[in-house]
């Protein structure tokens, strides 16, 4: 998030949204950022997910979605995704 910060994108950690705590928030751009630990952890939470961007839908927030090993594996391809959403890209659908 660094790299977006010297682009004009600041994001806040673990930010209060929508009555929830979400990872990284860019309140000017109304994206949230979430990082998921593990597909067996996403699997569990799935419902509480999908509240989860519905809640941050209704309040005007588009929201991405991204595993830990997606971030260690390929950051750079991470941080494209989150960049184009952030100039308007189309968001892709969570996970």
């Amino acid at each position: 998030m660094r790299r977006l910060r010297g682009e004009g994108y600041a994001f806040r950690r673990q930010t209060p949204l929508a009555g929830r705590i979400v990872d990284f928030a860019c309140l000017r751009e109304r994206l949230v950022v979430e990082v998921e630990t593990s597909a067996r952890e996403v699997m569990a939470a799935d419902d509480d997910a999908a509240a989860r961007a519905e809640a941050l839908a209704r309040a005007g927030f588009r929201s991405l979605r991204f595993f830990e090993i997606e971030i260690e594996r390929d950051l750079a391809g991470v941080l494209r995704t989150i960049e184009g959403s952030l100039r308007g890209a189309p968001v892709p659908s969570t996970r």
